[in-house]
């Protein structure tokens, strides 16, 4: 497991992290975790691992604000009003341009990967592309 270049999980909660997004044109990237499942351990292993690695943090410092939440909280019952396929062990990479949401199972270092990269391909596109 590599060690990401600088840190990326931004303070101040996932609504001042959207603003700055939005502000520096970067993607959005909520990161749920819940302490409290029986498969947490296995799932928390796998973000660990999938942020570690050197190419997706290098992506998440360039172009993404980065935030965590816990579930069942206040702001994590905000956040999921606004994306309500967000759950418990779930990645939301939110832009102006769309969003996905990528969950359970799917939690590897390869989808995080992929759906960066279309996200990041997605934003650079004139609307109505």
């Amino acid at each position: 497991m590599e060690t990401p270049v600088e840190p990326i999980w931004q303070t101040g909660g996932v609504f001042k992290a959207a603003s700055d997004a939005l502000k520096q044109g970067r993607l959005l990237v909520v990161c749920v975790l819940d302490e409290g499942l029986a498969l947490g351990a296995k799932h928390r292993k796998q973000l660990k691992e999938a942020f570690d690695n050197s190419e997706i943090s290098s992506l998440l410092v360039a172009h993404c604000i980065c935030v965590r939440l816990a579930a069942r909280t206040e702001e994590e019952n905000a956040f999921t009003r606004l994306f309500p396929a967000v759950q418990a062990l779930s990645v939301c990479i939110a832009h102006s341009a769309g969003n996905a949401v990528v969950c359970g199972p799917n939690i590897t270092q390869t989808h995080i990967l992929a759906e960066i990269q279309a996200q990041l391909h997605a934003s650079t596109q004139p609307r109505g592309s």
